[in-house]
């Protein structure tokens, strides 16, 4: 038996590990001379910023799904897929900067996912039904910018991620509630990963911050609801 089925899904972010914002430190000083051509390295000012994490710098990711599903069996699929995430940027304490506090604010988070996957269900004559499926894809992440505010950083905007083409692998277990051949809903939960953004510290550097660009990898631990109409 085989048939196709649209899915709409909904899902939000239990957690979320990996930086969007690698810390800094002081750039390097530049080399001065005396009257006597003694070589001087004046002292650099307090610079310390934390690392910020995606789980820290943003609310959490939220998404919205489209699939078409080709059921080859009952109990075996192949689905491509569409989804849409973002996020909120939080303000957040960064750290000093020239022996000033300084905090700053992310810019929003949103990003493009196109995906193919297998979901195989482990039984197929009752009402609930689990599940495992897994994906893999391609995502499209919008720039991440950040914003100072304190310091003689204040109201600076740097860029720390360009537009950015990922890779991204999930897999998730899940139920089926199947009422009808017609109709159906789901709810899974998984761990998902998404490889590099493409970070910039070009613009830090301007700035006098050094080693405060990121990889941008992420990881996180999705749970998804969505509706089927098959046919």
């Amino acid at each position: 038996m085989s048939f196709t089925s649209v899915n709409v899904g909904y899902e939000w972010t239990l957690s979320t590990s990996g930086d969007v914002f690698g810390g800094g430190r002081p750039g390097p000083a530049t080399p001065t001379t005396d009257e006597d051509g003694n070589e001087i390295v004046e002292p650099v000012a307090d610079t310390f910023l934390n690392s910020i994490s995606f789980e820290d710098g943003f609310s959490d990711i939220m998404g919205l799904s489209i699939e078409i599903e080709f059921w080859e069996t009952a109990r075996r699929s192949i689905l491509l897929g569409f989804s849409y995430l973002s996020a909120d940027g939080e303000n957040v304490a960064l750290g000093t900067f020239e022996n000033q506090s300084v905090r700053g604010t992310f810019s929003d988070y949103s990003a493009m996912e196109l995906y193919a996957g297998i979901r195989y269900v482990f039984a197929d004559s009752s009402w609930f039904q689990p599940y495992i499926v897994g994906q893999i894809g391609y995502q499209k992440t919008d720039s991440i910018n950040l914003t100072f505010q304190g310091s003689s950083l204040n109201s600076q905007q740097v860029r720390l991620f360009e537009t950015s083409d990922s890779l991204l692998a999930e897999g998730s277990l899940g139920i089926l509630i199947r009422p009808s051949d017609f109709f159906w809903a789901g709810i899974e939960a998984g761990y998902a990963y998404t490889t590099n953004l493409s970070s910039t510290d070009n613009e830090l550097e301007a700035l006098g911050i050094g080693f405060a660009a990121a990889d941008g990898k992420m990881s996180r631990i999705p749970v998804k609801v969505f509706l089927s109409i098959s046919w």
